[in-house]
């Protein structure tokens, strides 16, 4: 691995008190794949099987896990992408519910990041719910990904334990592994908030006092915030009619402000993410 980004990466797991390896052989291959059925609570076999884990080691690609006192806790599986400049696509990480919390996660993304500069990729592309504020802030806080692309119900209907009578929507996400926010110490990154000199952000997606979603027309202001629930997990359990509803509002913001050249440039704490217009 290169050695800034091998480092940062060995030095955040050994923190953890992981070992973070790549998968080789089978066993370690059928272990991950459990571990992860157990996370999505799935049928065998998905929602990776362990003899895709063994083929994507076999043809160079990434399939790797990570061990807390010889159990494993993690696993993670990545493959070339040949969209414009070829990159890494990380189909899926996932942490052990008794591990949640403890930066694995991170020191996961960390080895990924470490390991395709290694095999010379610059970019790692993802998707993720965007309706999920823990992530978001992880993904475009914390590790400093991009945000300016939505996929309307991009993978149909799930079957999983998460995903269940969800929209599938997701947020298309690349992380520049050399930009100055991913070259850093990520793991002390400076409060999000409104950028220092411009006006403050104008909402395009906002929750009235009685509960209401409103979605003024105000595309064309240099910032604007969309806003997603704190818990949209408990959301879908307790109110699953009012978290369609929320789900079509974030989509349809979105996709209006992507489509007039909005990017998202931070996640606020009162779970909103912050955009600034490019163009």
């Amino acid at each position: 691995m290169s050695a800034a980004a091998g480092d940062l990466a060995l030095r955040t797991a050994q923190q953890c008190g992981l070992t973070v390896e790549m998968i080789h052989d089978p066993t370690d291959a059928h272990e991950a794949a459990a571990l992860l059925q157990q996370i999505w609570r799935t049928p065998l076999g998905a929602p990776v099987p362990p003899e895709l884990l063994i083929s994507l080691d076999h043809t160079g690609n990434y399939a790797a896990l990570a061990r807390h006192e010889g159990r494993i806790v993690a696993a993670s599986a990545a493959f070339r992408a040949g969209d414009g400049s070829p990159h890494l696509h990380s189909h899926i990480t996932g942490v052990a519910d008794s591990h949640r919390g403890r930066s694995v996660g991170y020191a996961m993304k960390l080895h990924q990041r470490a390991w395709a500069i290694d095999h010379g990729y610059s970019v790692i592309s993802w998707t993720f719910d965007p309706m999920q504020a823990r992530n978001a802030y992880f993904n475009v806080v914390k590790l400093g990904a991009r945000l300016d692309t939505y996929l309307p119900d991009f993978y149909g209907p799930m079957g999983d334990a998460i995903n269940q009578g969800a929209l599938s929507d997701r947020g298309l996400l690349k992380w520049d592994l050399f930009a100055p926010a991913s070259a850093r110490d990520l793991g002390t990154p400076e409060a999000p908030g409104i950028p220092g000199g411009r006006t403050a952000p104008v909402p395009l997606l906002e929750v009235a006092d009685d509960g209401a979603l409103l979605l003024p027309r105000t595309l064309g202001a240099p910032l604007l915030t969309i806003a997603v629930p704190a818990d949209v997990g408990h959301l879908r359990r307790t109110d699953p009619d009012r978290a369609l509803r929320w789900h079509h509002g974030v989509r349809d913001a979105f996709v209006a402000a992507f489509a007039r050249g909005y990017e998202v440039i931070a996640f606020h704490p009162d779970h909103s993410y912050i955009l600034r217009k490019t163009d």
